[in-house]
């Protein structure tokens, strides 16, 4: 799906007040940030995510996705690609925000936790709270968050939504990363639906 001129209009302020993470499309295998974004990968299936479901079996591709329920530009890629993908396993890590209660985010960083659950908060639906205020999975979301703006990022901003899309990754073959904004993965999401 492509983000149309009103769609993207409507984003203005939300755009104001986001630091956007700049696009990087990295196709060459050999090229340097290939090498950096494959020592991330790690990182990134560390990190507690979302799965959604693929429909197809023979999926090859994986794509986290930083997010949360008040970033505009993520809950408009999230209504876009609501429907799911046939070809692309989505991994979503919510990304905490400032005033985020330590509480949602804990029950949102289960391991039981479903893409039903992700999408009702992302729809701005109220989810269950653990009795758990800890602050150590949402710090370690942080922490990675800026770890990658730090090695990854010009200008060392690091905002929602970002994405690392590995082509590839669901095989034993060679994979292909890409990371960056919505910008970056658009066309492999729309050739994954």
């Amino acid at each position: 799906m492509r983000f149309d001129r009103r769609q993207l209009l409507a984003l203005l302020p939300a755009l104001a007040l986001a630091r956007p993470a700049s696009a990087l499309t990295l196709a060459e295998p050999n090229d340097v940030f290939q090498k950096q974004l494959d020592m991330f990968w790690p990182l990134f299936m560390s990190l507690p995510n979302v799965r959604e479901p693929v429909r197809d079996a023979d999926a090859r591709d994986i794509c986290f996705m930083f997010t949360n329920k008040s970033c505009a530009i993520c809950k408009s890629v999230h209504r876009a690609y609501r429907s799911g993908f046939s070809k692309l396993e989505m991994r979503f890590i919510v990304y905490p925000w400032p005033g985020d209660d330590n509480r949602e985010l804990n029950w949102l960083y289960r391991r039981e936790t479903s893409f039903a659950d992700l999408d009702a908060y992302m729809m701005g639906k109220p989810v269950p709270m653990t009795a758990s205020d800890s602050p150590d999975l949402p710090d370690q979301v942080l922490m990675a968050g800026r770890h990658i703006a730090e090695e990854l990022i010009e200008g060392g901003g690091f905002g929602t939504p970002f994405f690392l899309y590995a082509a590839g990754a669901a095989t034993k073959g060679p994979v292909t990363y890409t990371a960056g904004d919505i910008g970056a993965v658009q066309d492999m999401f729309d050739r994954a639906v």
